[in-house]
């Protein structure tokens, strides 16, 4: 390739692929000023191409990673000098080597934007376009929209995270409680009946304590208008009592989960909303409380997601070596509050994935042997 290569032609033409690219997708009917481009894909021809663009872009950004990913090479870059069309400016520039079998038209084909809505959500706005979905469904999965200029795809995550989490070497986990580790919700609407209704003298129906739902206490207090801070402890010593009239099961799986993970080199943690004489009573009679290194409960003065809340060392340790793991808003806004990895677990029928894909959900597990696959590859 040599001095063949002229960096200014490959920047023009990436730029004029997403200016034409917007424009398409703006006469479809999807408004690129609330689209985020996150980077290009440049295909090639052959493998001799790939290998000469490798040294091309080497000279012209950063190489963040190059990984195997369905049994070809794909490189990624950080440009020094981004591309920029209309109000987007984009950085990072993934080289994919041909598959085996498949040609390719060298050049740019597609670009791939980060939103922050559910697939169904985002797919709904547009029923006259015709998605499709692909992807690792554990992380960034795909939502791709062909065009006459190319493809638009539509990612949970940006690709330099994704690289981040790719990589993570995880040494501290951090799980929730109810939602995650054990099935609870009916009780709990039951026993925020029973509680507010004491609390605020007055009977409590059971769709009001549903629909003033929420995991931790902070929250639930401004549902129900509770601002004595007498009124909060008493709350949350009689909610202790009264969950103990409730039995709770383990979701499928978890304690031999634990009981496996516990053994591992990582340490395992419990972060819960719960208040802490109810939340032992649990982990007592599952016998899973020694499988925790520590364990983190609700008190009247601090909660999940307030990181203050949390009992052990996360400040001294290195990025992306913490993951938190739960089922609510609350632990993906725990796990922002300490820098950890956000996980969502979706096998809850109550969980509201679209809640958490809001908060900033970057991994997604339908089942225990799902999430633990996961976490034994790092």
């Amino acid at each position: 390739m040599g001095n063949t290569f002229d960096i200014q032609q490959f920047r023009f033409d990436g730029e004029l692929f997403l200016t034409q690219l917007m424009a398409e997708l703006q006469a479809l009917g999807v408004s690129v000023s609330t689209l985020r481009a996150d980077h290009l894909c440049f295909r090639v021809e052959s493998h001799q191409e790939y290998e000469d663009h490798k040294v091309f872009l080497a000279g012209a950004g950063i190489l963040l990673t190059e990984a195997n990913v369905n049994g070809r090479a794909i490189s990624t870059y950080r440009m020094t000098e981004p591309f920029r069309a209309g109000n987007q400016v984009v950085e990072l520039i993934e080289l994919p080597a041909p598959k085996a079998g498949t040609e390719y038209t060298k050049g740019f084909e597609h670009a791939e934007f980060v939103i922050k809505e559910s697939f169904d959500l985002f797919t709904a706005k547009f029923p006259h376009l015709h998605f499709t979905r692909s992807g690792n469904k554990n992380i960034n999965p795909e939502l791709c929209l062909k065009t006459r200029v190319g493809q638009a795809k539509f990612h949970y995550l940006s690709l330099d995270r994704v690289i981040e989490i790719e990589k993570a070497k995880i040494k501290d986990i951090i799980f929730d409680f109810d939602g995650t580790l054990i099935q609870s919700r009916e009780n709990i609407y039951e026993i925020n009946r029973i509680v507010f209704s004491e609390i605020l003298e007055r009977e409590i129906s059971l769709t009001e304590a549903k629909e003033k739902f929420y995991p931790e206490f902070t929250k639930l207090f401004n549902a129900f208008g509770v601002e004595c801070p007498l009124k909060k402890k008493r709350a949350i010593s009689t909610w202790g009592k009264v969950s103990e009239r409730y039995s709770y099961h383990l979701f499928d799986g978890v304690y031999e989960f634990l009981r496996r993970l516990s053994q591992s080199n990582c340490r395992i943690h419990l972060w819960t909303a719960r208040d802490e004489k109810s939340a032992r009573t649990i982990l007592t009679a599952h016998k899973i409380d020694t499988f925790f290194t520590t364990m983190s409960f609700a008190t009247d003065a601090e909660s999940k997601p307030h990181e203050n809340s949390l009992k052990f060392d996360w400040r001294s340790l290195d990025k992306n070596t913490i993951v938190v793991i739960g089922d609510s808003p609350s632990d993906i806004m725990g796990s922002k509050n300490i820098g950890a990895m956000a996980a969502a677990v979706l096998w809850d029928p109550h969980v509201n994935e679209q809640a958490l894909i809001s908060s900033g959900a970057e991994l997604f597990f339908y089942d225990v042997p799902e999430l633990e696959t996961w976490l034994r590859e790092r």
